[in-house]
């Protein structure tokens, strides 16, 4: 039986990568907005750039920074999601290791620190190490 702090790590993982997602399907949309006009389109927009530290008046090359600067978190995320499901504890840890490194340079590191907690449980450590629980009756 899954503990329930492994169900917490692949819902998160879930939810990072739907979240993810939503924020390049909505930036993609609304990327050629005039940021002239003052609506909550636009302001999102803005909101966006100004997050990525860009100045740049080019959204193509804005957007394509974006999908950069999401695309390792991405990507480890997917692994984190595949290591999580053939229950491979160092290879999990490692991921999550760097994830927080990357997250910590791009100042968005909520979720690897909340990963790395449960990770380090001993209930997730068994299960991952495929290691079977002894209950007492």
């Amino acid at each position: 039986m899954k503990p329930t702090s492994i169900k917490i790590i692949k819902g998160l993982l879930i939810f990072r990568l739907i979240l993810t997602g939503i924020i390049v399907v909505v930036f993609f949309f609304i990327k050629d907005l005039d940021s002239s006009q003052r609506t909550f389109w636009t302001g999102l927009k803005n909101g966006i750039i100004a997050s990525l530290h860009l100045d740049s008046e080019n959204t193509n090359t804005i957007f394509g920074y974006l999908i950069g600067s999401i695309l390792i978190p991405v990507i480890l995320g997917l692994l984190q999601i595949k290591f999580v499901n053939e229950r491979k504890y160092k290879a999990m840890l490692i991921t999550v290791i760097f994830d927080l490194i990357f997250g910590l340079s791009q100042g968005f590191s909520l979720f690897p620190i909340i990963i790395l907690i449960l990770i380090l449980t001993q209930p997730t450590k068994n299960y991952l190490k495929n290691k079977e629980e002894t209950q007492s009756a």
